[in-house]
């Protein structure tokens, strides 16, 4: 009849307006959803970058240092350098890399700190094979290293270091521990100058979750342990 027909006009009209409203709404929380995964990976991206000219520093001084006691090693250190940074510049572009290319990563590192330090840096490894082509983020064991080189200094200058890398209920573990004079009880993560460990932490946290920051602690006897637990998986 033409009363139903009149009635169903403005049905049917309202029906297209709510379904073209919630399509809008669809579509703007899908641009909001881009946005705030283009924010995060912009934050992500600025905190490599508040890492590596911290890294490049430290390097620069053990360069300089060498010229005058050793310009050989210090050739070749610096040959060194070239290899690591073009790994941070291909890094600086991934997300994620297999882990045998973070340990190559800090093994270049290591190096040249052995140019500096010489038979008083000591290096343990632990790695279960299974492990090393598992994904972690790009540029994030380094810096963990780099603090237990800075911090972990025996009374003796000498430096003990152990990386262990194993699987955890697939879960990946891996661990950096030094025996030098340990945190400081009031130590809080994040309230001193250094850069490196909170960064690390703040890159855990948004590629994986809130709850998979650094976990700090004691060593057994003397010293510090810092441990990352990465998920099997993409983010959280």
């Amino acid at each position: 009849t033409l009363a139903a027909m009149l009635f169903a006009v403005p049905v049917i009209h309202g029906t297209d307006i709510a379904l073209r409203y919630y399509r809008q709404l669809k579509e703007t929380e899908r641009q909001e959803e881009q946005l705030r995964a283009l924010a995060t990976q912009a934050e992500l991206t600025a905190l490599k970058a508040q890492i590596n000219p911290h890294f490049l520093f430290n390097t620069l001084n053990t360069i300089a240092q060498l010229i005058h006691s050793d310009s050989a090693r210090a050739e070749a250190t610096i040959e060194r350098l070239a290899e690591m940074f073009r790994y941070v510049l291909a890094g600086s572009e991934r997300e994620l890399v297999p882990l045998d290319e973070e340990l190559a990563f800090v093994d270049g590192y290591l190096e040249i700190e052995r140019a500096r330090f010489g038979d008083r840096l000591r290096v343990s490894r632990d790695v279960a094979p299974q492990a090393l082509h598992r994904l972690v983020p790009s540029l994030i064991l380094q810096p963990l290293v780099e603090n237990a080189v800075r911090h972990g200094r025996a009374s003796n200058g000498s430096i003990d270091l152990a990386l262990r890398v194993g699987l955890v209920a697939d879960e990946l573990v891996i661990t950096v521990a030094d025996h030098g004079p340990g945190m400081p009880p009031s130590f809080r993560l994040g309230e001193g100058t250094g850069h490196g460990l909170p960064n690390v932490d703040e890159r855990l946290r948004k590629t994986y979750g809130e709850t998979r920051g650094l976990e700090i602690a004691n060593n057994k006897a003397q010293g510090t342990v810092v441990t990352i637990r990465i998920p099997r998986g993409g983010q959280g």
